[in-house]
């Protein structure tokens, strides 16, 4: 754990500050994972519901989810299911008609506290 001085005075712990999980997906056909750190898989759960499991979970359920699709889609957490300690349960929709898709390439980060 370390602290160090941000822009300005401000202090911000290098340790909260990382990402702890992120990953580059492919939704489209067979869903995989391109690239990614401490995730261990991506789990289709039918047009446009994805679920990411990370390998070291995270201390609790509080943990931040945030991703984009480059097909011109959103990726927003799954309002049943968003997270828990070792998941995050995501929808990716075309952004200008709100319907769920399969694109073939998206990216979620997220960020938290490690068990």
């Amino acid at each position: 754990s370390m602290t160090i001085r941000g822009e300005g005075s401000a202090q911000t712990s290098i340790q909260q500050g990382l990402l702890k999980a992120w990953a580059n997906l492919d939704g489209s056909g067979t869903v995989g994972v391109n690239d990614s750190f401490n995730t261990t898989g991506i789990t289709d759960n039918g047009t446009g519901n994805y679920t990411v499991t990370i390998a070291n979970d995270l201390a609790n359920a509080n943990g931040c989810m945030s991703g984009y699709s480059i097909m011109d889609g959103l990726v927003y957490g799954d309002s049943s299911n968003v997270s828990s300690a070792g998941t995050f349960q995501m929808r990716v929709v075309v952004g200008s008609s709100n319907s769920l898709m399969d694109p073939d390439e998206f990216h979620v980060q997220i960020a938290g506290d490690l068990a």
